[in-house]
């Protein structure tokens, strides 16, 4: 026979447990109808919500993509949207360069670096004639990593310590 702190114990859990259950449903809910975790804070470095279970990225193309909270994403950098990647100032001679390396981007794994400090001014064209320095296209995942070796542009992959 259970006493009955036993039974209110009991009673108590089951419903906190569908609480939770109910705030995990609305949650992704949420997430999926208005591209919003109902728990959220937005992220610094990217567009988006990161939730307590999941996050959600939106992209520049006005697609959202949810994934488990922790889990690295990149928007889709929709490749035929670049026109080029070009370094302005070599194209206007007037390039001046140092031999320092020039942190430009990191990931939870990586730091990328340009070898010398003039691609400070590698600029992304995009074919809807705008453009934007390659750091902001990189943190705003207009375009990701794999396109600077598509588009010739040298840089320098470090693993994190």
């Amino acid at each position: 026979m259970e006493s009955d702190g036993a039974r209110l114990l009991i009673k108590i859990l089951k419903i906190t447990l569908a609480i939770i259950i109910a705030l995990i449903t609305i949650d992704i809910l949420c997430a999926i109808i208005f591209k919003r975790p109902l728990i959220a804070t937005k992220m610094k470095d990217r567009d988006g919500y990161s939730g307590v279970l999941f996050d959600v990225y939106h992209c520049p193309d006005n697609s959202s993509k949810i994934v488990n909270k922790g889990a690295e994403y990149n928007c889709p950098s929709g490749n035929n949207s670049i026109l080029n990647i070009i370094d302005v100032a070599e194209n206007n001679g007037d390039s001046v360069c140092t031999p320092e390396r020039e942190l430009f981007y990191e990931d939870k794994e990586y730091k990328y670096y340009f070898p010398v400090t003039c691609y400070g001014y590698a600029m992304v064209r995009f074919k809807n004639q705008t453009e934007e320095t390659l750091q902001d296209a990189l943190k705003d995942g207009k375009i990701q990593i794999q396109d600077l070796d598509t588009y010739k542009i040298s840089y320098i992959k470090e693993k994190k310590s």
